[in-house]
């Protein structure tokens, strides 16, 4: 199942949040912590990559910090635009969730508790996505038809 990267922190929180029995909350579990963790990881470590790549150096080869404060350091960007479309485009890339093997029943009871509960959406953004998974999540429950 195709999922553009920026979606993976939202569909994280969204599932985290799904009220679930007790098989339902280990089947959430797995789902985070084998599935979408790891691809939130992956996610991080391109963004910290990507940073990394367009940050200003001072020529000791430190990063250039505009400002700092408690949520952290702004740092001074080469060109900023660039930097921009390159984490638009890195934002748009699709990571993959295995439906397959392993993952198959946990994949299945996932998308069956999305599609059960009611939306917690509460923004027209949120909405959107949430309709984006309800979708993807009703073809992939369509193809397993057999096996449920």
């Amino acid at each position: 199942m195709k999922i553009p990267n920026y979606h993976i922190p939202w569909l994280g929180t969204y599932i985290l949040n799904l009220k679930m029995n007790a098989q339902g909350e280990r089947m959430k579990n797995r789902f985070l912590n084998e599935i979408l963790f790891p691809l939130n990881d992956k996610w991080n470590k391109e963004i910290e990559s990507l940073t990394m790549l367009h940050t200003e150096r001072d020529e000791y080869g430190n990063f250039i910090i505009l400002e700092s404060n408690e949520v952290g350091d702004r740092l001074s960007m080469k060109d900023k635009r660039v930097f921009i479309k390159d984490y638009n485009d890195l934002a748009l890339e699709n990571a993959y969730i295995s439906t397959e093997g392993e993952n198959e029943d946990v994949v299945i009871h996932i998308a069956k508790m999305f599609l059960e509960m009611e939306c917690l959406a509460q923004t027209p953004e949120a909405y959107e996505i949430y309709e984006i998974y309800r979708n993807k999540f009703t073809k992939f429950i369509n193809t397993k038809k057999g096996v449920v």
